[in-house]
């Protein structure tokens, strides 16, 4: 579903608003208006944490623990540990899960993870990659760990080939593979000083748009990625996909399973009337 442009005149005039009426930017408002509704009416929120709560959270149940990487429970794989769902250098200081091994633990931070903080470092000093490469493919796997470490449990039949992809350390096979398919990850300024993460869900399979995106975002960056491989996402192959972009987590709500509201919810009457719209 695609925005009409009475509702990306009306949610870009909201964003002219929020900027204080300054003006100079309305390419940027109109742009980052259509983005917003894209994310708007074609998915819902799937997860959604804070990564700097008050208390700590916890993905998983502390009673008998499966790791939803290797799929082996005690006593084949120990569980000595509650590893952060997602790394400190992505300012994580309260997400915690059950479900990852202590052996998936020490290869997923020394591998991946290890190569997506480096990825991000050269991307905020200018010097990375402006094409797609080793290094870029172990970021964008890393990126999909975590995106997997906050799925919702029910969904993860969805994505076996991407947790087959994830452990699989050969990453010049996988430079072949998405050389091909062209997917990637962008990164877009942060707007909000706290950190949080999420994954948002395609609410229509005939939607041209990856089933699920992933979105971490810190102080200074919003990191976004599809998360390839899903079961959901075959009828795409061969087509053009669309990705939505979005800076904020304001495009997505809080609570899982509700279609991602407006960055701009705080006014009700944020889009006229339109008869093809769900808002």
């Amino acid at each position: 579903m695609f925005p009409t442009a009475d509702q990306i005149e009306h949610e870009a005039y909201l964003r002219w608003e929020r900027r204080g009426g300054s003006h100079g930017n309305d390419r940027g408002d109109w742009c980052a208006a259509e983005q917003d509704l894209l994310l708007t009416l074609n998915y819902e929120v799937a997860a959604f944490y804070a990564l700097n709560a008050a208390k700590p959270q916890f993905i998983g149940t502390q009673g008998r623990r499966v790791c939803r990487f290797c799929e082996q429970a005690a006593p084949i794989a120990t569980f000595s540990a509650i590893p952060a769902a997602l790394p400190a250098f992505l300012e994580n200081r309260s997400l915690f899960t059950y479900e990852e091994c202590d052996d998936c633990h020490a290869h997923f931070a020394s591998s991946v993870e290890a190569d997506l903080e480096a990825f991000l470092t050269q991307l905020r000093s200018g010097s990375g990659p402006n094409s797609l490469s080793q290094t870029s493919i172990a970021a964008l796997k890393g990126l999909a760990k975590m995106a997997l470490s906050i799925l919702p449990a029910a969904e993860l039949h969805s994505f076996e080939d991407t947790r087959e992809w994830v452990v699989n350390p050969d990453h010049d096979f996988d430079l072949r593979l998405f050389g091909e398919l062209g997917c990637g990850l962008h990164t877009l300024p942060s707007i909000q000083a706290d950190p949080w993460t999420a994954l948002v869900r395609r609410v229509d399979d005939e939607a041209p748009m990856p089933y699920m995106l992933f979105f971490v975002g810190t102080a200074h960056v919003v990191i976004q990625a599809p998360v390839p491989l899903s079961a959901r996402d075959e009828d795409l192959d061969g087509t053009r996909t669309i990705i939505p972009r979005t800076d904020s987590s304001y495009a997505m709500g809080s609570e899982p399973g509700r279609q991602a509201p407006s960055p701009f919810r705080s006014n009700p009457n944020r889009i006229r009337p339109n008869a093809n719209s769900p808002i």
